[in-house]
């Protein structure tokens, strides 16, 4: 593709790390980690009142299958999330902005890759 030179952003055929780095931080922001957790804590202390026949949903076999299941895929999307998270927390003190890719985003994704 052909851009004009005064349309650049950032370094002449590095538009493909520039644009990974920028789905990376998008994948951050849908992750929401942090609300799901607090999300399945509420959930759990519900199951916990919940009464059912045997005692409650929280005793129960197939719920706590559940929990364990939600619990374990949100630690794996922690887990996938930290990394980018790291990346993000490094932009920021790098001042970087859209505008800004030349302001040292070139040297980051270099140690990143």
């Amino acid at each position: 593709m052909r851009v004009p030179v005064a349309n650049l952003v950032g370094e002449e055929n590095r538009g493909w790390d520039y644009a990974k780095f920028l789905l990376g931080n998008e994948r951050v922001g849908i992750t929401r980690v942090g609300l799901s957790k607090a999300r399945l804590r509420e959930a759990s202390i519900l199951a916990k009142r919940q009464l059912t026949r045997s005692g409650s949903l929280w005793t129960d076999p197939d719920s706590r299958q559940q929990f364990a299941r939600l619990e374990f895929e949100l630690r794996a999307a922690e887990m996938t999330a930290m990394p980018l998270l790291d990346q993000t927390s490094i932009a920021r003190r790098a001042s970087l902005t859209v505008w800004g890719f030349q302001a040292g985003l070139s040297a980051m994704l270099e140690t990143t890759a």
